[in-house]
This record gives C-alpha cells, sequence and structure tokens, in this order.
C-alpha cells in the first residue's frame, strides 16, 4: 500500500513539473519567442508577421551565424561586470535619454522635500537609467545593433534591415513617454508620493512584480526578456504575472502599485506618479 501512494506522489509530481497550469507564454527556446535571435528562430512574428531578425545560418563562415540563444545577452567568459554575464556593451547614446517627461514627485516637479533624494531618480548615485533598465537599453537604444556582442563576434543577422531603428517601437523605447524607471520605490518614497497623491499608491506585493536589489523599479519589474506573452490575448510583450487571462493580468501589475480609482480605471494615473 505505502508503495503505491509512493507511485502516486511521485505521478503528481511529474504531471505538476510537465504540464503547465497556467501560463501559455513563449519560453526563449521556442523558435517563436521574440528574443531568439539564433539561426532557428522564426523569420517573421507569428502574431504581427513582421519580419524577425535572426542570426544567418552556423555553417557561414564569412558572416557568422549561430544556433546559440543566450549568446546574444550573455557569455561565460569576458563578460561585463555588471549583471549576469552580460555579453553587450553599454547603449551607445548612455547619457542621453530622456526622462519621462510629465510631472513627478520623485523628479522634484511638486515641493516635496528630499522626494528626489529619496527615490535617486536620474541622481549621481545611481545615473539614469540604471541596472536591468541600463541592461535592456543596449538593444532598445535604437543605435546598437543586435548581432554585435562583448566578446568581439559581430554575427551576420538576417531581417536585420527591415528595422527601421529610430522609429520603430518593437526595438526603441522612448522614456519620455513611458512609464518611469530606475527608481527607488520604498516606504519613503511612498510617503513622499502620498503627500502629493494620497490614497493613489501603495507598494508593490506581487512576488512576481519585482523591485530590484536596491528596491529600484526597472524594466524588468513589469517585463521578463525570457518569457514572451506578446501571443495572449491581450498581445503585452513578454509581461510578467502571466495567468494566460484576457485583460485582468495587465490590470494586476499595474494596480500592485497603483490603487484604482473608485470612478474609473488606473489609466490617467499610470504616469503622474
Amino acid at each position: 500500500m505505502k508503495t503505491n501512494i509512493h507511485f502516486g506522489i511521485l505521478a503528481l509530481w511529474l504531471i505538476f513539473l510537465l504540464v503547465p497550469l497556467t501560463s501559455a507564454a513563449i519560453p526563449l527556446s521556442n523558435s517563436n519567442n521574440q528574443h531568439n535571435f539564433s539561426s532557428g528562430a522564426a523569420n517573421t512574428n507569428p502574431t504581427t508577421s513582421n519580419p524577425h531578425p535572426h542570426a544567418d545560418s552556423p555553417d557561414n563562415l564569412v558572416s557568422p551565424g549561430t544556433s546559440e540563444i543566450c549568446i546574444f545577452c550573455h557569455t561565460p567568459h569576458n563578460a561585463a561586470p555588471q549583471s549576469s554575464l552580460w555579453n553587450r556593451r553599454d547603449p551607445d547614446s548612455m547619457g542621453s535619454f530622456p526622462v519621462y517627461g510629465g510631472q513627478l514627485v520623485i523628479k522634484g516637479s511638486f515641493n516635496v522635500t528630499d522626494a528626489t533624494l529619496h527615490s535617486q531618480y536620474n541622481s549621481a548615485t545611481f545615473p539614469y537609467p540604471n541596472g536591468a533598465s541600463k541592461l535592456c537599453l543596449s538593444c532598445h537604444d535604437g543605435v546598437t545593433a543586435i548581432g554585435t556582442v562583448l566578446d568581439g563576434t559581430a554575427f551576420n543577422m538576417l531581417n536585420a534591415s527591415n528595422i527601421s531603428a529610430m522609429n520603430d517601437p518593437r526595438l526603441v523605447i522612448d522614456l519620455a513617454v513611458s512609464h518611469p524607471i530606475s527608481f527607488v520605490y520604498d516606504s519613503q518614497v511612498l510617503s513622499d508620493v502620498s503627500q502629493v497623491k494620497p490614497g493613489q499608491y501603495r507598494l508593490p506585493t506581487l512576488i512576481d512584480v519585482p523591485l530590484d536589489g536596491q528596491q529600484r523599479m526597472q524594466c524588468t519589474t513589469c517585463h521578463d526578456p525570457h518569457e514572451d506573452t506578446r501571443s495572449e490575448p491581450h498581445g503585452l510583450p513578454f509581461w510578467r504575472h502571466n495567468t494566460n487571462t484576457v485583460v485582468s493580468e495587465f490590470e494586476d501589475v499595474c494596480n500592485d502599485c497603483h490603487l484604482a480609482d473608485k470612478t474609473g480605471p488606473p489609466a490617467p494615473v499610470l504616469h503622474n506618479m
């Protein structure tokens, strides 16, 4: 009897490990993942039908390609020191990225003493952008080529010419009109913001909507660069807290910091922190 119970428990664990329970996100190993730039990647985005840049065949020795997936961001040797065996150089336009264009307590738009000091938003201590967001912008700056990595290899990228870098939203993130990033969001910053907008914000509670190790909100707070959710009904790329539902998970992530207004959705305050 005990043996049967043990086999039953083992079978349940195997089912749990092998069968996805809720998420239908596309992993990086899948050829349709839009961060998969290997030679085995899909030629087009199956959701938008746009040409997808990917490496040439690894057999092409004149213009090298690769079947490796991780190498476009990571390398085991000669990596950049900042994070995660990083295989990309700093963005070419580092130092010229715009901060969010609207009014913000955290950048000193209101008379809240030491709010900018507490948030460290575009400060001398943590130049903007920083952390994981800086790593994201090593591709999404619209200047640095996807196929050029830190270890000196320059991959021949097929379909790369189909991306008009400086105005293509698939590649360029305009931080002037995007959610603020690279700022500390702790209890002190929440207190600063609450002086201007009481009861409209809280610290994040969802375990899969993380701040970084220094309590800063980064691109990776809302996006997971490895799991592409673009094919989900809502179409949000690499969205965290993927529950394979329609719109609710989008609202869940936003509402984890933004308390929804009782008279309407949280959209009006998304960029007004």
